[in-house]
């Protein structure tokens, strides 16, 4: 009896753990768990150079939650959900910040860009001359109160010509990279490169302007570049192999030789592009502009044109003889200086009759010039026995060459 009655017992006891496993208010279920948080990943990089930037503050402004990029420029940070203002700032960039939305539980992966801000140079305390050199592939850069190299930067491979962008970045012409190196203005070392076309030869920075202008001989083009951002803006198409390049007083109007088209192209530097084609003489390489007038130089012709570019009038053809290759005028001294490649000579010109005062025998084969203030010196590379011309402004000597690398081409002053 006894047994019997404990057998009833656990039968029930079975009945009711079951019915109450199987009861539907009885079921255990798990409860989920509402994620908190969302998370922003993502790399940063230089706006020009493309590299990686470590060591980036990424925060957000309501939370003020932050992280650092590591050495390959990558972060991940986690926020509460919501519309965020993110921030990133690291010294020598401009700081920037952008609305974005975090959602609880995902991940969203962005990738930013800084821009660098240019190193303001200290003040000159001497002039500088520097020197692209075509075969040493550098540049050099010599004070002018005791004509010593200062410093010297490398690679910078078939360093033709030159700019600096006031309060900015210098920069250099590679023919052999087809670009144009951008060079920090106190280390004077590069920082980047800007690609622009082929055969790249000379470069121009017209005042009061943010643009860049860069003929490349190859492409029959001219490349503008934004000097704010660093990078290229459009190609402006001129004629067969352009060369050289200069621009009027205000720096408005452009004007480009095109050597292979007999023809000087002029740009407006405000609307960026062609407005006019002149036809001139044989092989037209230097160009120089002053006042209303616009002055071309034939190497092959041999000569010396004189336009009015807006009459598109031929106002006189001056023979030179020799090769003549570049040239510049010095508006104080009512001259104007050409220089013959082939016979190495510093032709000097009174402006107003165009008349040859003098020729000045120089080093071999000169291809550009430059003139100091300060100094009161007229400075010519001469590219055929790595030298720099030193010609007295006055008597119209040259005093003295300065020995500089292989093959100096380029000439800049800064003073």
């Amino acid at each position: 009896m006894k047994g019997l009655i404990f057998k009833l017992f656990i039968v029930l006891i079975l009945l009711l753990v079951g019915c109450r496993v199987l009861s539907p208010q009885s079921t255990l279920k798990p409860t989920p768990t509402t994620p908190l948080l969302g998370y922003l990943e993502g790399k940063v990089f230089d706006a020009f150079t493309k590299e990686p930037l470590s060591g980036v503050k990424v925060s957000f402004a309501e939370t003020r939650i932050s992280a650092l990029t590591d050495s390959k420029g990558y972060f991940k940070i986690a926020n509460f959900p919501g519309e965020q203002t993110i921030i990133l700032y690291k010294k020598g960039y401009e700081r920037k910040s952008k609305q974005i939305i975090i959602i609880a539980g995902d991940t969203i992966q962005e990738e930013y860009s800084l821009t660098a801000i240019p190193v303001q140079k200290s003040p000159i305390t001497c002039p500088i001359l520097y020197i692209t050199d075509y075969f040493e592939n550098q540049l050099y850069v010599v004070n002018l109160n005791n004509d010593e190299i200062i410093s010297n930067t490398y690679n910078l491979k078939d360093a033709q010509g030159i700019a600096r962008y006031p309060g900015g970045f210098l920069y250099v012409v590679s023919e052999g990279e087809k670009a144009v190196w951008v060079i920090s203005p106190n280390e004077y070392k590069p920082i980047g490169y800007i690609g622009v076309g082929e055969k790249p030869k000379n470069i121009l920075c017209p005042p009061h302007s943010k643009y860049l202008f860069v003929t490349n001989s190859k492409e029959d083009n001219v490349t503008v570049i934004n000097t704010e951002k660093n990078y290229v803006v459009k190609k402006l198409l001129t004629g067969k192999g352009p060369l050289g390049i200069t621009c009027d007083e205000n720096g408005k109007l452009i004007y480009v030789t095109n050597s292979l088209a007999d023809t000087v192209s002029i740009i407006n530097s405000v609307s960026l592009s062609v407005v006019e084609t002149i036809s001139v003489g044989k092989f037209p390489n230097g160009i120089m502009a002053f006042q209303d007038k616009v002055y071309v130089i034939h190497q092959v012709g041999g000569d010396l044109w004189v336009l009015n570019p807006m009459a598109h009038q031929v106002l006189g053809k001056i023979p030179l003889g020799g090769a003549p290759f570049n040239g510049m005028i010095l508006p104080s001294l009512k001259k104007l200086y050409i220089l013959d490649y082939l016979k190495s000579y510093l032709i000097v010109m009174d402006l107003e009759k165009l008349d040859i005062i003098k020729k000045i025998p120089v080093g071999k084969n000169p291809v550009n010039l430059v003139y100091s203030n300060s100094t009161g010196k007229i400075y010519v590379a001469n590219s055929g026995e790595g030298t720099i011309s030193v010609i007295d402004k006055w008597s119209d000597i040259e005093i003295k060459r300065l020995p500089v690398g292989e093959c100096p081409w380029g000439l800049l002053i800064e003073e």
